[in-house]
């Protein structure tokens, strides 16, 4: 599943987005602590919030599974072997 959360009801609209690449497996972790302490900033100074955040913490789910535990994860069998053979 690729999950997308509100934050906030401001009237500036944002969209952020990790995880686009398979490589990328530090990026979805970056924003989620970003989003973690802007949380905390707003519960501290108990702002009314300026923006409404669109976040997509992880856009590629299966690349990012790949990347970090092998083309094993991939339970399709055509799939797999295509993946192999094109050493994505």
């Amino acid at each position: 599943d690729i999950l997308l959360f509100q934050l906030g009801t401001g009237s500036r609209k944002v969209l952020l987005t990790a995880g686009i690449h398979g490589c990328e497996s530090v990026n979805p972790i970056v924003l989620l602590k970003w989003i973690e302490w802007y949380c905390n900033q707003l519960s501290i100074q108990a702002r009314e919030p300026l923006y409404t955040f669109y976040v997509i913490p992880m856009c590629n789910p299966d690349g990012y599974e790949i990347a970090n535990f092998g083309f094993d994860t991939i339970r399709n069998a055509s799939l797999h072997d295509i993946a192999l053979r094109q050493n994505i």
